[in-house]
């Protein structure tokens, strides 16, 4: 009996320090395969606003600011209602009497401004209101109400003039390859300032307007 007892007990031992083995080695490999986990999930805080890095697979690509700009630049402006009728009033009062060309290129302008996100065209918070209302920019009638401009004869082609601009047409960009950002009237003469601001500079003529972006 005491034979068997002893038996029993040196088995019970061996059985223990068996499982014991077993389980640091499933440890040791839960912390091998763990371990790689947590370093792929690190991300440094710390980078450059101007530079973000994406871990893809063990290979790293750079997004610039630049080519963050250049993705919004293809994706459609949405603008409110109101948003059109005030684009479209601006038209009315700088291009209502251009050809559909003019009229759409003039609109083109406006959302060539607002898409560079500068405080040069009145861009502060990025909406199209900061950018026709902007002192000296565009001849924006304030005072013209809402129902004037939906009953005037010009309503219609103003209106189609903002919407194909919205949709993506630029006549100015046949000449300049982003669009152009400024233009005036070949009829009416510049004063003296104007026309030496834009003495030499590239231009590209629609009907009676010339759009250009140099400035001297």
């Amino acid at each position: 009996m005491v034979i068997i007892a002893l038996i029993i007990v040196i088995a019970c031992t061996i059985c223990s320090i068996a499982n014991s083995t077993k389980h640091e080695e499933m440890e040791a490999v839960m912390t091998v395969e763990i371990k790689p986990l947590q370093e792929m999930s690190s991300h440094n805080t710390n980078e450059s606003p101007e530079i973000q890095t994406i871990g893809i697979s063990e290979k790293e690509t750079k997004v610039t600011s630049t080519q963050i700009v250049e993705v919004a630049e293809e994706v459609q402006l949405i603008f409110s209602k109101a948003e059109k009728i005030a684009m479209g009033k601006t038209v009315y009062k700088e291009a209502r009497g251009e050809c559909e060309e003019g009229r759409i290129a003039v609109v083109a302008v406006m959302i060539n401004r607002l898409k560079t996100g500068s405080a040069e065209y009145g861009v502060e918070n990025g909406n199209i209101m900061e950018v026709i209302t902007y002192p000296g920019a565009f001849a924006y009638p304030k005072d013209m109400t809402d129902e004037f401009f939906l009953n005037c004869p010009e309503y219609e082609i103003c209106m189609s003039a903002v919407e194909a601009a919205i949709a993506g047409e630029d006549p100015t960009k046949e000449h300049f390859s982003e669009g152009a950002r400024h233009f005036y009237s070949v009829v009416e003469p510049l004063s003296e300032y104007e026309a030496a601001k834009r003495e030499g500079i590239d231009i590209y003529v629609i009907g009676n307007q010339a759009f250009h972006n140099d400035m001297n």
